[in-house]
């Protein structure tokens, strides 16, 4: 259910309705925003903003850019990592594939 909304998000921004501000622990959400840069959408349309908190009990404010592809500029370590892996792992597996097997 969490991925449609990334879609509506996007669009609301794309027509000029404004900002919107999410804080979410979706990583369905995140995927999606992702794909649809990768498909075309415009990267500056999305800002992602990781709060890191350090030992000396501080915190502070790391932005994520979605890059042309879909990729990411940094990740925080740990953060959706397993899932992540398998995509990246994904990714990878299609780029390296050829043959007919690969269009099954």
């Amino acid at each position: 259910a969490h991925a449609p909304l990334a879609d509506l998000f996007l669009d609301t921004v794309k027509m000029g309705c404004g900002q919107i501000l999410v804080e979410t622990h979706s990583e369905n959400l995140l995927l999606r925003l992702r794909r649809r840069i990768a498909e075309g959408a415009d990267p500056n349309l999305v800002s992602i903003y990781w709060i890191e908190d350090l030992d000396d009990g501080s915190s502070i404010v790391r932005r994520i850019r979605i890059l042309p592809n879909g990729e990411v500029d940094f990740w925080p370590e740990g953060i959706f990592s397993e899932s992540y892996q398998e995509v990246r792992a994904m990714r990878r597996a299609v780029r390296n594939s050829s043959g007919p097997e690969s269009t099954r």
